[in-house]
């Protein structure tokens, strides 16, 4: 190397070392922009949701099948309810986002339900959000590979498609279709 190219080099490096230390973690966090902020509400509201129905259904439904489900929708919600907070509390911002009012009407109608008819609810409640949750998945874009939005985005994808194949399961088991 030639001494002018070395200082080149060394000038190169320390403009790289003074942007490194002037860039705050909060500048880093790839979770600031307002649509990662509202992905990762809507999908916290839905998971708080669901904990919600599955509690229920883990009192009101009689069957076992039913039951496991509901036991692993809030196992898998309370990891990832934690991992979003997580996120939101380092990039801080709110994960705070209004049930809509045909989840609120749902949960009014299934708090005196209990058997079948429970279940038929409850199931097509979940559906419902499953779905909802693959649409903020989309609406969220195509965050970028390693990123820990493109790791959440993959982790309600991956859970959706296995819980819409246990639901349709499940109401055929008990001879009732969901849509």
């Amino acid at each position: 190397m030639r001494r002018n190219d070395f200082r080149f080099f060394r000038a190169g490096l320390f403009v790289a070392g003074l942007l490194l230390i002037m860039t705050t973690p909060a500048m880093l966090a790839q979770g600031s922009s307002p649509e990662v902020q509202k992905a990762y509400a809507h999908i916290n509201r839905n998971a708080k949701l669901e904990v919600d129905i599955s509690k229920m259904a883990m009192k009101n439904s009689q069957n076992a099948d039913v039951k496991k489900f509901a036991h692993q929708i809030i196992s898998e919600n309370n990891s990832l309810e934690s991992e979003l907070f997580t996120y939101a509390e380092r990039d801080n911002y709110q994960l705070r986002a209004d049930p809509p009012a045909e989840a609120v009407q749902a949960q009014k109608k299934m708090k005196p339900l209990t058997g079948a008819d429970f279940d038929k609810l409850y199931l097509t409640q979940m559906v419902s959000f499953e779905k909802d949750d693959l649409q903020a998945v989309q609406d969220a874009g195509t965050p970028g590979s390693g990123t820990e939005l493109s790791a959440v985005c993959a982790k309600v994808q991956s859970q959706s498609a296995d819980r819409t194949k246990q639901i349709t399961q499940l109401a055929a088991a008990e001879n009732f279709i969901i849509q």
